[in-house]
Formats: structure tokens, C-alpha cells, sequence
């Protein structure tokens, strides 16, 4: 695949991986160097993919762009984890403004892909090198972590 081929595919995936960055991390520059630096990260490792790749149709087109997303997600997942964990000042400033900063990582990540992505559980399955089973235990979990703390402001509110 000619860098003029890929180029396009990968721009179009950038909204959403710019998004799912600041899931991952509250601040707008650090999601934006997330998806650079995972960008990069997939460019160096896959340079043998995007130099002897041959565009063969909208189909194919469609699973390169999968797999690409894929990949980048899985970068970013693997960057981010390692960086969240340096700017905990961060999180607690977004905790108290946003409920959502406030679950794991992983349960983070996961309801980005979700529901910001729209991925599959086969598609996050990829991303996070889990069984299908523990991916929704994530999603479940994230879920009933945020209504749960939701509600429990409610009933503050009403008590205070």
C-alpha cells in the first residue's frame, strides 16, 4: 500500500482515537501526543504491512482499516496505562468534575470503545488481549460503577 492509500484511512480514524485519548487520559494535549505517539508506534512496527499491502476493494479496504484501528487503540491502551499513572494530579482535578475519571483504567477504556467507537466485543477483544467473557465484565462493571456513584450524589444532594 502506497503511504498516498493508507494516509486517508488513517485520517479518518483520528476523531475517534483523539476521543478515546482523552478517555484514557483528561487532557487535551496529552490525549493528542497519545495518538501520536501511538501513531508512530504502529508505523515503525507495521512498515512491512503498509510497504507490501495491495489495495484490493472497499472489503478489503474496510478490514485494513479495522486492523489499523485496531492496533492503534491496542498502542494507545498500552501508552496510556503507563502514562495515567504519572499524571495522577490529572485525575484527581477530573475526578471531581466527572464521575467517569473517577473508574479504572481498563473500565475507562472500555466504555470509550463502547460506546464512543462503537467497537465490537470481538473488536475489544483484540484490543485488550482478553476473553470475551472478561470484556464484559469490564463493560459491566464500568457501568454499574458510574450509576452507582450517580446515585449515590443523588441521595447526597437530598441530604444536604
Amino acid at each position: 500500500m502506497k503511504k498516498s492509500e493508507i494516509a486517508p484511512l488513517i485520517d479518518s480514524l483520528i476523531p475517534g482515537l483523539y476521543s478515546f485519548g482523552y478517555g484514557l487520559i483528561p487532557d487535551e494535549l496529552q490525549a493528542e501526543q497519545l495518538v501520536v505517539d501511538a501513531y508512530s508506534v504502529f508505523i515503525l512496527r507495521e512498515k512491512e504491512f503498509i510497504l507490501n499491502y495491495e489495495h484490493n476493494g472497499p472489503k478489503q479496504r474496510s478490514r485494513v482499516r479495522k486492523y489499523i484501528q485496531n492496533q492503534i487503540l491496542a498502542d494507545m491502551l498500552d501508552l496510556g496505562s503507563k502514562r495515567a499513572s504519572q499524571l495522577q494530579g490529572l485525575f484527581r482535578t477530573a475526578m471531581q468534575q466527572n464521575h467517569f475519571y473517577s473508574l479504572e483504567f481498563n473500565q475507562r477504556a472500555a466504555l470509550c470503545m463502547k460506546e464512543n467507537l462503537t467497537l465490537s466485543t470481538s473488536d475489544m477483544q483484540e484490543v485488550f488481549a482478553l476473553k470475551k467473557h472478561q470484556v464484559c465484565e469490564l463493560i459491566h462493571h464500568a457501568r454499574n460503577r458510574l450509576v452507582h456513584r450517580s446515585h449515590s450524589n443523588e441521595v447526597e444532594g437530598l441530604n444536604a
